[in-house]
């Protein structure tokens, strides 16, 4: 069987269409796994903040902690020096 000129030219048309559609579709592909990674990484960084955040809370807690400690210490001497005054 022969192929005229124009009919190999149609072949050409449509498997040159069909490479492109196949490349679009990995390219796509490509790009949905790419946004499935991004996602994770956000997640992972938005869990990452919050867990700084609470940490710099319990810090910030221990801190008053320490200093609400020091002030009954102090408001104690206090008390004890003034008893031992009079």
């Amino acid at each position: 069987m022969r192929i005229t000129k124009r009919q190999l030219r149609q072949i050409i048309r449509e498997e040159a269409g069909k490479l492109s559609e196949d490349r679009i579709k990995r390219e796509l592909e490509n790009l949905r796994k790419n946004i499935r990674d991004d996602e994770e990484h956000i997640d992972n960084l938005e869990k990452d903040i919050e867990d700084e955040r609470k940490e710099a809370e319990r810090a910030r807690r221990e801190e008053r902690k320490k200093d609400e400690a020091v002030r009954i210490t102090r408001s104690h001497l206090r008390r004890m020096i003034r008893e031992l005054s009079t």
